[in-house]
Parts: C-alpha cells; structure tokens; sequence
C-alpha cells in the first residue's frame, strides 16, 4: 500500500483557480478605490470654488441682494480691474455691480483654469429665488468618464 504524498494535479490546479480569482478582485478593489479618490477631488475642488463665490458675495452684500451675482453659464462677468490697485491707490471706487462683474470673471477664470483640476467643459451658475433676502444656489458640474456629477452650495450673503 502507498500512501499519498504532496499535491495532486487537480489540487494545484483548484487552488491556482483559487488565487487568480481572489487576486482578481483585490485589483478591482484597488481601481474602484483609485476612482473614488478622484471623483472625491474633484467634488473638493468644486466645493472650494462654490466656497470662494460665496466669501465674494458676503463681502458684497449690496450686489449680491441686487441680484448682481446671478449667472448662467454664458456669462463670464467683465474684467474691468476696479478690484485692481493699478495706480496703488489706498481706495478702489468701484460700484457694488462693477464689483460683482469682476467677481464673477475672476471665478469663471479659476473655473477654466487647467489647475483647477475640474475637466474641460466644467460649468459654473449662480441662481436666486428672488426674495427680499434671497437665497442663492451656486453650482459647479462636470463630467467624469460619462458621468454628470455637480455641487450646489445655498448661501445667503
């Protein structure tokens, strides 16, 4: 009688089967947690530029209850520098409106700004529900991969 020594070739078989699959799945744990942590960026990324528009508009409470801060996406504000000291002036006269215009180009500039880190096409607008103290809805979407992803920040300035 013989008795059995070792593996057999199904054994080493079944247990490399074993082992693919489960290296499989950590690999496809890995890039799902790689995707995550991108995604988890870019929402960062949008949310600091909705924070940024929202510091401009409480630091110009006159323009942003005119509703000077409304936008769609096809507006980009002016750079007309009154937030500029060109001449090193100690004031800058600019009205709350010229204030905002400027606000927003600068904002729209940061959005199409390559370190930004948002993709090409990233779109930015600001909305109001018109009340005596408005409520505003500041949004940044995008598209990653096919998929629409957006924040909205509500701030009342």
């Amino acid at each position: 009688m013989f008795k059995q020594q070792g593996f057999t070739l199904l054994e080493t078989l079944i247990a490399l089967v074993v082992l693919s699959v489960g290296m499989l799945g950590i690999a496809s744990l890995h890039v799902e947690g790689l995707r995550n942590g991108r995604t988890a960026s870019l929402r960062t990324k949008a949310m600091t530029l909705a924070t940024d528009m929202t510091e401009k508009m409480r630091a110009n409470r006159v323009g942003a209850r005119a509703g000077d801060y409304v936008v769609g996406d096809a507006g980009n504000g002016s750079n007309n520098e009154c937030a500029d000291d060109l001449a090193g002036a100690a004031t800058i006269n600019c009205t709350p409106a010229q204030m905002a215009a400027h606000d927003i180009w600068l904002w729209k500039q940061a959005l199409q700004s390559p370190q930004t880190g948002l993709p090409a096409g990233a779109i930015a607008t600001i909305t109001s529900d018109g009340a005596v103290r408005p409520t505003f809805t500041i949004s940044v979407a995008w598209t990653e991969n096919g998929v629409d992803d957006q924040v909205n920040l509500l701030v009342q300035p």
